[in-house]
Formats: C-alpha cells, sequence, structure tokens
C-alpha cells in the first residue's frame, strides 16, 4: 500500500517484500507517471495490469523489478471523492497474468483502504480540534482564577504570582517574572 506524498508514492505498509526493496523505495519514491504500474493506475484513475513488466515499454523502474524480482504486476488506485491518495500493488516473480476475479478484489480493497484513510485523517482532526477545545478551556479557566484572585485579594504579590503562574503554564514556559 502507498500513500501518495508530494507527488510520489510513499510505501506505507507491506507483506512479503525484502528488506532491500522497501529500502530502495523508500530511498527513491515511485513518482506518479507512467513509468510505474502504480503511477498508471493513478493517472488513469482505474485498476492497471501488466502481464510481464520486462516487455513493457512504459516501464521504467527496473531497479523496482529486480529488487523484488517483479514480472506480472497490478495496481489500483486509492480515490478519495475523486481523489487519488494513494494505491495499492501486486506482484508475481513468475509471469502469470492477474484474471478479472483478482482485478475486482484488487478494485474491491483500494475501496476499502481508501475509506480508512478517510476515517483516519478525520479521527485526527478530531482529536487536533479536542485538544485545542482543551487548550481554551484550560485558558479560560485560568483567566477566571486570575480575576477571582484580583476580585478577592488586596495583596498584590498574591495577584501578581498568580497571574505570572498561569502565564508561564499556558505559554509552556519553564519559568517567567513580572517587573
Amino acid at each position: 500500500i502507498y500513500l501518495i506524498e508530494d507527488g510520489t508514492f510513499r510505501l506505507a505498509s507491506s507483506v512479503g517484500l525484502s528488506p532491500e526493496f522497501v529500502r530502495n523505495v523508500t530511498d527513491f519514491p515511485m513518482e506518479v507517471n507512467r513509468g510505474t504500474v502504480i503511477g498508471r493506475a493513478a493517472l488513469e484513475r482505474r485498476v492497471q495490469k501488466v502481464p510481464d513488466v520486462l516487455t513493457d515499454t512504459e516501464f521504467v523502474r527496473i531497479d523496482v523489478q529486480q529488487k523484488g524480482g517483479i514480472r506480472s504486476s497490478m495496481s489500483a488506485p486509492m480515490l478519495l471523492d475523486g481523489e487519488v491518495v494513494g494505491g495499492l500493488s501486486l506482484y508475481r516473480t513468475e509471469v502469470d497474468p492477474f484474471s478479472k476475479r483478482e482485478e475486482a478484489l484488487l478494485e474491491g480493497f483500494a475501496a476499502q483502504a481508501a475509506v480508512v484513510v478517510r476515517n483516519v485523517h478525520l479521527v485526527r482532526a478530531l482529536e487536533d480540534r479536542s485538544a485545542e477545545l482543551a487548550r481554551r478551556v484550560e485558558q479560560m479557566e485560568a483567566l477566571s482564577e486570575v480575576g477571582q484572585t484580583v476580585g478577592s485579594s488586596l495583596v498584590l504579590d498574591e495577584v501578581l504570582s498568580n497571574i505570572i503562574k498561569n502565564a508561564v503554564r499556558f505559554a509552556g514556559c519553564d519559568g517567567g517574572s513580572i517587573m
């Protein structure tokens, strides 16, 4: 499974890939172009199958082919609201073209993976908003404390101490002073 980041495919998860293959696609990510089967799937927005990458005139990632021993390959785009966010890629080390049934299965898995990506994005956004809300509630409580201290005490040192403690806390600092 690859996710698109900055115009290239980043390997997100894999099964059966050698450490050398993983290192290679991590160090030299695949671009969204016709030079790879997954790149074509992203451009065409549909499953792409190549019976033998060694006879495919458009396939240019010979390094990927050699490190994985890839011969037959099939890739499907992961689509979210018409946008390609990644892709699933399968390969065989022998020339053995993929069937229509296998194509349909990969397409279904790609759709499920796209839903998972969307859900992860939604959960992260919700967590970010929840953290921001919690931070704002904490700030409001601190301001309330300062207001109560100012209103209930005429001891200047106590009021100023409370103000600086809260300022340090909310600014995420190690210390502070009022002069």
